[in-house]
């Protein structure tokens, strides 16, 4: 004879409410650990720069150092100034005094830094110290809910008619989770294509200043450069196609990736011969050439253009996709809390023993979405 729901429920109840117990102690780790993170993250940044400016202190009081040590230590300056009857002196005794207040302003800033950087030292290891324990409390929080989870689902798995709302919320997660995965899916595609079209932007700022360097040359063969001019010209067009080849390249791998991108057109790099480089070279084919380049230069910036285009659509596409990832996201963690509400629920129905447990930690939307699954769609919205 198979074994009812309900039976499963009263063996299980222990357990459940062991875990339940686990998830509200821990609750407050997981989002207390992201705070934690964040705090470390600003303390690591405000240290690396007053260590900075601390080595730039340092420099400036051992310089002034120096010239406070010129005037403190030296007879030879109190005797020439000296000569100067009590002029001399004054200047002397007003000179000495300067070093020595500059040199005293900024021994002081330098260890007020100093003091500074300790103290943010010190914060620094203390918050590393709670987010280890952070860490912990958070692990014992996800571990209580990943067995949460594989209790509920083996025993709720599949149709439970003894709890009709319990079925209608399990199809209200794998329909969220169907609509989350595939936003991700889209997000992932659109991160790719992003990551070709940067790439490929990277290759455009190389091209353009090869044919810059081009034009550069070509100006100077107008005037007489000779063979070497032609040389240094002919190498700048042959780098420069090269990287146009490269950045077509890019660009075709992103939109293979994603449809959506458009086409830079086509970007003609002049090249040369050597008839008319050499047996023909003069001014008239020297401006002719010049021209070619000149060509190419608008043609590479007019693909520069759309491909600034085509990145900033990319970047408002991605932008787009990462809040409707973030509002799935939300929809998902209300459903999956609901469907944990319904079978917590369930035992408390059943066994009477398990306590209450309203919403579990690490299902906990952070949005303000309070409505039914059913009412709301991500996809398409």
């Amino acid at each position: 004879m198979a074994t009812s729901i309900y039976d499963q429920l009263t063996k299980a109840s222990d357990r459940n409410a062991a875990l339940l117990h686990t998830l509200s102690e821990t609750a407050y780790a997981p989002p207390a650990l992201i705070q934690q993170k964040a705090t470390i993250k600003d303390l690591e940044t405000h240290i690396s720069s007053t260590s900075h400016l601390l080595s730039q202190l340092e420099l400036r009081t051992k310089s002034e150092l120096k010239d406070h040590q010129k005037y403190a230590d030296s007879k030879i300056r109190r005797f020439a100034h000296g000569l100067g009857g009590s002029k001399g002196k004054q200047r002397f005794v007003e000179k000495a005094e300067k070093e020595e207040r500059e040199f005293t302003e900024a021994w002081q800033k330098e260890r007020e830094t100093r003091d500074c950087k300790d103290d943010l030292e010190r914060q620094l290891r203390e918050a590393r110290e709670t987010e280890s324990g952070l860490e912990e409390e958070t692990s014992r929080n996800e571990l209580a809910q990943r067995e949460l989870d594989e209790l509920y689902d083996g025993i709720f798995a599949g149709p439970t008619p003894e709890f009709p709302e319990e079925d209608v919320r399990e199809e209200n997660v794998e329909g969220a989770k169907a609509q989350y995965e595939d936003v991700e899916r889209q997000l992932g595609m659109e991160k790719r294509a992003l990551e070709c079209l940067e790439g490929a932007r990277t290759t455009y700022g190389h091209a353009l200043k090869a044919v810059q360097s081009a034009l550069s040359m070509s100006r100077m063969d107008m005037f007489g450069g000779g063979i070497v001019t032609d040389m240094l010209e002919r190498n700048a067009l042959s780098q420069c196609q090269t990287l146009v080849s490269r950045m077509e390249r890019e660009v075709e791998d992103a939109r293979r990736i994603q449809p959506a991108i458009g086409s830079l057109g086509s970007v003609e790099v002049a090249h040369g011969s050597i008839v008319s480089d050499v047996l023909f070279d003069n001014i008239f084919t020297d401006m002719a050439f010049h021209g070619k380049i000149q060509n190419t230069d608008t043609q590479l910036r007019w693909a520069g253009e759309r491909l600034e285009e085509e990145s900033s659509a990319a970047r408002h596409r991605l932008a787009e996709l990462t809040t409707k990832q973030d509002q799935a996201g939300d929809i998902l963690k209300r459903a999956k809390q609901q469907l944990q509400r319904v079978r917590s629920e369930a035992f408390q129905t059943s066994a009477g023993a398990a306590p209450s447990y309203e919403a579990a930690p690490a299902y906990q939307a952070t949005g303000s979405y309070t409505r039914e699954i059913s009412e709301k769609s991500v996809i398409g919205t």
